[in-house]
């Protein structure tokens, strides 16, 4: 989202004031923006999908919060997340537990949850679920979390040749073991391909995989599945030059799917889930820091700010970037009355190397000048619980929710 689109739905004075008022580095994420992204995509789906919210793009408990009380399910990938989404009052039926390394201890904690689905990533862990819930006397909810051989290009690639997921070879296996399992109650299939995708033609050719599995899967046990978990994966744009992902493509192709006879057969009584993560939250979020001072270095002029890598790695290169790509940003002057003509600015943060660079090249217009605030935009996902937050001491960041 540019900063155009931003101040279509949060007007500037309202980002200058919170600003100003905010202790830096922060974050602050704007509710209208999450409301928006809610209705989006539920315009998008149609009223047969439930959506969950992939905790790990933004776990703080403001943000689980209205999460919730949108109406959402959650998805959790550790015990941490999943006793933090129970504080914040969701139901377990309405959490669903996936990852590729649970450990007992975690796997028995859901176990005793009760969550509406334990995602399952290999037939080991499909064996110790088993255990462990039979030494409780408990029943478990299992989902099968399905790794396709599809080679559809995803952005961040979570199918195929990775860690993730149960291979389509192995899920008959995983179907005989849970028939004859009286502590596990097969709840039905879940399938991650990709994260961060723009391109509608691949959503729609990401969910006809799903479905090909589900349809495959109902044919060759002429049992009806229950429940399929899409997963997420819908992108947002960062930087400049991007496209957003058109959810009108994805609407029609998605609808048209649901509409072929195969699927429509085979997936009648089936429930739909789709848990996005930065798609629902990203845009919302601004990430302030403030600038302690400036100076040359060559032919180059440096604006140092009191945030950085620790309590932003996304902006700094992080979380999958091949190449830094500067965010979009905007400057708020802590003084209106000062103007000073400048050319381009790179913004490094306080650590002390050389990758903690928020900004290369930026142009302001104007010289950013000590007390003025940067604000980077779309950082409401992928923020500050997923910076190296103990790197070098400094303080951890500021975070918070406005109406």
């Amino acid at each position: 989202m540019s900063p155009d689109e931003f101040y279509s739905i949060v007007a500037r004075q309202k980002l200058i004031d919170v600003a100003l008022g905010v202790k830096t580095p922060g974050y602050v994420w704007f509710r209208p923006i999450v409301e928006r992204q809610v209705r989006r995509l539920r315009d998008a789906l149609g009223p047969r999908f439930k959506l969950h919210f992939a905790v790990k793009a933004n776990p703080h408990p403001s943000m689980l919060r209205l999460i919730r009380e949108l109406g959402l399910g959650a998805d959790v990938a550790s015990a941490g997340e999943l006793e933090r989404v129970l504080e914040c009052g969701f139901e377990p039926e309405a959490v669903e537990f996936s990852g590729p390394g649970k450990r007992e201890s975690e796997l028995a904690t859901a176990v005793e949850a009760g969550v509406g689905a334990i995602n399952v990533e290999s037939l080991t862990e499909l064996e110790l679920l088993e255990r462990l819930a039979r030494e409780r006397g408990r029943r478990a909810n299992v989902g099968l979390r399905v790794n396709p051989s599809s080679k559809a290009r995803t952005g961040l690639r979570m199918a195929g040749a990775t860690q993730f997921g149960i291979s389509e070879e192995d899920v008959g296996s995983a179907l005989e073991r849970l028939a004859d399992a009286t502590y596990l109650e097969f709840v039905g299939l879940h399938v991650h391909m990709g994260s961060q995708i723009l391109d509608a033609d691949t959503i729609v050719q990401i969910y006809r995989t799903c479905l090909e599995i589900a349809a495959l899967m109902t044919e060759r046990t002429g049992r009806p599945l229950r429940k399929l978990n899409f997963g997420g994966g819908w992108g947002v744009t960062y930087f400049e030059g991007q496209k957003p992902l058109d959810l009108s493509s994805a609407r029609q192709g998605i609808s048209a799917l649901l509409e072929e006879e195969r699927f429509a057969r085979a997936i009648a009584d089936t429930r739909f889930v789709a848990e996005p993560g930065r798609f629902l939250v990203a845009e919302s979020g601004i990430y302030v820091a403030e600038v302690l001072y400036t100076k040359r270095s060559g032919q180059a002029e440096f604006a140092i700010v009191d945030g950085g890598l620790s309590s932003n790695y996304l902006l700094a290169g992080g979380m999958g970037q091949v190449i830094r790509r500067n965010f979009h940003f905007d400057l708020v002057r802590c003084d209106e009355r000062r103007t000073s003509p400048g050319g381009p600015v790179t913004v490094a943060g306080c650590l002390c190397t050389p990758q903690d660079v928020l900004l290369q090249d930026a142009q302001f217009g104007v010289r950013p000048l000590p007390g003025d605030r940067i604000v980077f935009f779309n950082c409401g996902a992928y923020g500050a619980s997923a910076s190296p937050l103990g790197f070098l001491g400094h303080p951890a960041p500021s975070e918070s929710l406005v109406a």
